[in-house]
């Protein structure tokens, strides 16, 4: 049997990833202490679930991301990107929705640990080959 790789070119999608976010750590705090102290917390677990934020990445094509990467270049001429802005820079690239605008702060209230979560699902998205569930 011949495959029709033309058509499926023609198909093609980028790798999708997503991550989910709450935007409230206060409430993961009382909710984590609720749960240990035995406390129904039904209403604190609906508040987390209202702050969460599930964002779509997709991955860029290869010239995408090496344009992405020749705009961010690692300092002093070393191999690689600049670490300090690649990674808001690709996952600004790849998140579809929400609909992150150029001056959105989101970036000024995340954790550290939350634009590295981003950042490795868009890095993934555009790096990673698929497993295929055979």
């Amino acid at each position: 049997m011949t495959v029709d790789w033309k058509s499926l070119v023609a198909q093609a999608q980028p790798t999708t990833k997503s991550v989910r976010l709450c935007l409230r750590g206060d409430l993961v705090h009382a909710l984590a202490a609720a749960e240990a102290a035995g406390d129904d917390s039904e209403d604190l677990r609906q508040q987390v679930t209202d702050a969460t934020v599930t964002f779509t990445i997709k991955g860029l094509n290869r010239q995408a991301y090496r344009a992405l990467e020749a705009k961010h270049p690692a300092p002093d001429g070393a191999a690689g990107w600049n670490v300090a802005t690649f990674p808001e820079a690709l996952v600004r690239a790849c998140v579809t929705d929400p609909v992150i605008d150029a001056g959105d702060p989101l970036f000024d209230v995340l954790t550290p640990g939350q634009v590295e979560k981003l950042f490795e699902a868009a890095f993934l998205a555009c790096n990673e080959v698929d497993d295929l569930p055979l």
